[in-house]
């Protein structure tokens, strides 16, 4: 077999990882590689393509995807896979699978991270700093320690339990919000469940760990924010779309919540004049609470390990459409 794999992506440097395992496996394998210009490119790949990896941020639509008439495979960089439209995948019988786990460590430290951020204000003080003041003169209000705060996770899923123990370890006190974990299998991982409202209302911080979809999108918007304490902050490494960002913003401006700390935005990646780059309070970092070594290789060679098995015809336990196989020919 000698098939064609197209990889669609615009971040990586180097593709010697997905190389290695899909050539083990495929010796004579054609790699080509798109970057912004794939639908371009796909008048050249799509028809002949076996197999595409593609990254998050690159979107594989119903008309793209008509295009792919030999692809039994789109494997996606990442845990999300809403940039594919994976009922158009699963009439055309192209199984669509993603990477989870691969970065659980690494957004949980972010979130974790973010906390602190938020408590401590360093880079506030170090300017401060700058400018002359010093001591307890440096600081403008007194804050909490983070031991005893509340910590509200909404989504318990893997992230969410790595944010869980983390945060306990902080002698923090952990609630969560999640309609499919039971009160038991919270209380097990050290979590009291309560319901969204009562949530909001306690915590400190609030931690969105949720993948979007269409019952997701706009998911803690206006009514959120103003059942939420003015000292709270919220943090968000899922996805931009799960927060509407005009209420955020009028929340932070009006005091209604202290701040944010996103990792995500509705747009990535944002135009220069996003207001959301531009409102005190609201702090933005571009998406790379999931970006360490460990799980970039991770990440690459998972996806292409994926492609490799399902040419192959071994079960791939991350295929998010299993149902696609039914109508393969």
């Amino acid at each position: 077999m000698k098939p064609l794999i197209w990889i669609i992506d615009d971040e990586w440097e180097s593709y010697a990882i997905e190389t290695k395992v899909i050539q083990e496996a495929f010796p004579n394998a054609e790699i080509v590689v798109s970057g912004r210009s794939y639908r371009e490119d796909a008048e050249k790949y799509a028809e002949s393509a076996d197999a595409v990896l593609v990254q998050v941020s690159m979107q594989l639509d119903a008309p793209l995807i008509a295009r792919l008439e030999k692809c039994k495979i789109i494997s996606v960089y990442g845990v999300g896979y809403d940039n594919v439209d994976v009922d158009a995948a699963t009439a055309k019988g192209i199984a669509v699978a993603n990477v989870p786990g691969y970065c659980t460590e690494d957004v949980s430290d972010y979130v974790i991270a973010a906390i602190y951020h938020c408590n401590k204000t360093l880079l506030a003080y170090a300017k401060s700093c700058r400018g002359g003041a010093w001591g307890a003169m440096a600081a403008k209000h007194l804050i909490h320690r983070i031991a005893g705060s509340k910590l509200l996770i909404i989504g318990l899923g893997r992230i969410g339990g790595a944010v869980a123990a983390k945060a306990k370890a902080m002698r923090m006190e952990v609630l969560c919000y999640d309609p499919y974990v039971s009160p038991e299998q919270a209380q097990a991982m050290g979590v009291k469940a309560v319901s969204l409202e009562d949530g909001l209302a306690q915590a400190d911080y609030v931690s969105l760990n949720m993948r979007l979809a269409e019952e997701t999108k706009g998911f803690l918007s206006t009514e959120a924010f103003r059942q939420m304490k003015p000292t709270a902050y919220l943090i968000n490494a899922s996805r931009g779309g799960t927060v509407d960002e005009a209420a955020l913003i009028e929340a932070v401006q009006s005091g209604e919540i202290a701040g944010a700390c996103l990792d995500v935005l509705c747009e990535e990646p944002p135009k220069p004049d996003n207001p959301m780059l531009h409102t005190d309070g609201i702090f933005v970092t571009p998406h790379i609470s999931y970006l360490t070594q460990s799980s970039l290789d991770e990440l690459q060679r998972t996806a292409a390990a994926n492609a490799v098995a399902f040419l192959r015809g071994e079960p791939v336990a991350s295929v998010v459409n299993p149902e696609a196989g039914e109508k393969k020919d």
